[in-house]
């Protein structure tokens, strides 16, 4: 049996962000509003669900001196904003099969399209980070109907210890197609706890934040 869900969170966007993260959509307690109840652990935002690794991940990433953990949405948007990082899901409406969390149980009825062109109207962001490749093909499928862009094979230098069949680059144009930005897309392995094993996931995040990381810091 198929459920249908509304997203139940707004993108966030801090004003100085240069890297947006692009997931699918929260598990079905998230999104089951009126009977949300959070479990020991959980965290009512992206992410949030205590067996999910992507904010320890981060924080260990971002923060690895720090001996704090996330464990409310307002610390989580307080990170995103020291960070310069935004964060949104490019699905807006979904079916789900059963309750399961995967991305494979989704299947999306309607797009984000305000996260689309809040990437495309915010020029400072120049990273686009993906929590699975199911979130990347879907933010494919979306923007063919919303931008004019160009997505090809990543051929930079400053990310030489990356899996570059993970990274690709965007030339978003103007709505004459003529004038283009350069946008980095990167495809991070899912912090889904059915994924690779932690010390596996945060050396997959260092070194695809690592170059994001060096332009903050220089």
């Amino acid at each position: 049996m198929k459920t249908r869900y509304i997203h139940p969170y707004n993108e966030y966007f801090p004003h100085q962000a240069r890297g947006l993260i692009i997931g699918t959509a929260p598990g079905h307690r998230f999104c089951v509003r009126e009977k949300l109840t959070l479990l020991e652990g959980d965290i009512d935002f992206f992410y949030g669900s205590s067996v999910n690794r992507f904010w320890p991940v981060m924080k260990k990433v971002f923060e690895p001196e720090s001996i704090s953990w996330l464990r409310t949405a307002r610390q989580c948007r307080d990170f995103l904003t020291r960070h310069n990082l935004a964060i949104g899901d490019i699905i807006a409406e979904f079916h789900r099969k059963g309750h399961y969390a995967g991305d494979e149980n989704l299947h999306m009825l309607k797009a984000n399209t305000n996260l689309i062109h809040r990437l495309a109207r915010n020029e400072q962001i120049e990273y686009a980070f993906f929590t699975s490749h199911e979130a990347f093909n879907l933010f494919r499928k979306c923007i063919q109907t919303e931008l004019l862009y160009i997505i090809e094979a990543f051929s930079g230098t400053e990310m030489p210890e990356a899996n570059l069949k993970d990274i690709f680059t965007m030339k978003l144009y103007d709505e004459a197609g003529h004038q283009y930005r350069k946008i980095t897309l990167i495809i991070l392995r899912s912090p889904s706890p059915r994924g690779v094993d932690a010390p596996a996931l945060l050396e997959d995040y260092q070194r695809k934040f690592a170059a994001f990381i060096k332009q903050e810091k220089g």
